[in-house]
């Protein structure tokens, strides 16, 4: 199994369940572990009877919500105390995380394939970079940049406020545009509790389809995109 970090302090939980429903409909297992402050997994993936921590099926995902530990997801799934979660029967396990201490006991691997995520309010970026800043490894991360308009001054400013941080950038930079006829879209999908590709606007379903890309590394854009259509067409 291998362990995508998703890092940054702006609100994931929609990119990482399209990311997860683009592997699934690959046929990869995935399963997708909020570890952030907001758990906001928890109120957009529909669960029967939730507890406080739990681990759910959404259109053929798996979600674990509630753990703010990898000992108490390995207790939760009954691992003895000489296995790991890398040992779980999934493909991917991607991480949606906010702390720079979940980078660590996750085992996050420094130079595996992870991102960083972040719009470009202030908060987002000054909070993102303090996680990196924090970590004990030199992580080797892609970037994915979600703006409204993106401006070439927007992504010089986070190189800048980075110098000081352990990361070392990939020259892989993927940019998701923040529309609101997109977030429409989103919000219809949670309503009827589906993970709809092809509903939404093509600009982030491009990028999504290249973060995917970039996970596994030895397929390629279009093969995703023809994979994709022909068999959320018949799901």
């Amino acid at each position: 199994m291998k362990k995508i970090g998703f890092i940054g302090a702006t609100d994931k939980t929609d990119l990482i369940v399209y990311v997860a429903k683009v592997l699934e409909l690959l046929g990869k297992k995935v399963l997708v572990v909020d570890t952030t402050i907001m758990q906001k997994t928890k109120y957009v993936v529909p669960s029967i009877s939730p507890t406080k921590a739990y681990i759910t099926d959404f259109d053929r995902v798996d979600y674990a919500v509630g753990f703010d530990s990898s000992e108490n997801l390995a207790r939760y799934l009954g691992l003895k105390e000489n296995e790991k979660i890398d040992d779980l029967n999934y493909d991917y396990m991607l991480i949606d995380i906010d702390r720079e201490d979940i980078i660590d006991d996750f085992e996050i691997e420094e130079y595996g394939k992870n991102f960083f995520v972040t719009t470009f309010d202030i908060y987002s970026l000054r909070r993102g970079i303090e996680i990196l800043k924090n970590v004990s490894g030199n992580y080797n991360l892609s970037r994915i940049l979600l703006n409204y308009d993106m401006k070439k001054e927007d992504e010089e400013y986070l190189n800048y406020i980075s110098m000081d941080s352990k990361v070392i950038w990939d020259e892989f930079t993927i940019y998701i545009p923040l529309l609101d006829e997109n977030q429409k879209q989103i919000e219809d999908n949670q309503r009827v509790y589906k993970a709809r590709i092809r509903r939404l606007i093509p600009e982030y379903q491009e990028g999504i389809i290249y973060i995917v890309q970039n996970i596994l590394g030895d397929i390629s854009v279009n093969k995703i995109r023809k994979i994709v259509k022909e068999r959320e067409s018949d799901s």
